[in-house]
């Protein structure tokens, strides 16, 4: 083999390894920021609850929902909900409406249900908005404070917490965010209530 053939098939395994070395980098680069979402924020939520008794017809509800920044981007919160259902008492059905009880008596007898949620009345709902959105760090959190006041006959109730993705809600039309939902029962002692 002459030097010129050589070095001619040395151009061309180098300029194949190239060629290979940037389809590689494009797939790499693909992977982390189109299919793992890499540029995005990636979130997880909970909620933890302190209910007291404020008097025989009363509780106030202290609600906290924590925001964790699991993802690598700066994460920015401008909005975030709150709603509180009632599970327990189970209300009667009006004349002609259809209801969370009506819904349950269907479900116990319907083994084909493909509904995966039920229609739970509200208690109360809070949207809370800010400005200047709040920012969380990757690898850190926020807690996002609410409070309520409900009626004691409550017995168990669903809290659901929903914290929309200001940066896909930017880029898309469909608005995508995280949430997280809790049953609640608020008949057993907190622990101040324990300590007395």
């Amino acid at each position: 083999m002459s030097l010129a053939n050589t070095k001619t098939t040395a151009e061309i395994i180098q300029s194949i390894v190239a060629t290979l070395g940037i389809c590689i980098g494009g797939l790499w680069t693909y992977k982390l920021f189109v299919e793992d979402r890499l540029a995005y924020p990636h979130a997880k939520l909970e909620v933890s609850v302190a209910p007291i008794a404020l008097t025989d017809e009363v509780e106030f509800l202290q609600v906290i929902l924590k925001v964790q920044n699991s993802g690598q981007t700066l994460m920015h919160i401008s909005r975030a909900t709150l709603r509180i259902q009632q599970i327990l008492p189970i209300d009667g059905c009006e004349k002609e409406q259809v209801c969370v009880a009506q819904e349950l008596n269907n479900a116990a007898n319907d083994i084909d249900r493909t509904a995966d949620r039920f229609d739970w009345p509200l208690i109360t709902e809070r949207e809370a908005s800010w400005k200047t959105p709040r920012t969380v760090e990757p690898g850190e959190d926020d807690s996002l404070d609410f409070e309520f006041v409900i009626p004691a006959s409550s017995q168990v109730v669903r809290i659901y917490g929903y914290v929309p993705n200001d940066e896909t809600s930017r880029a898309t039309s469909d608005p995508q965010g995280w949430s997280i939902s809790r049953v609640v029962d608020l008949r057993k002692p907190t622990a101040m209530e324990e300590k007395k």
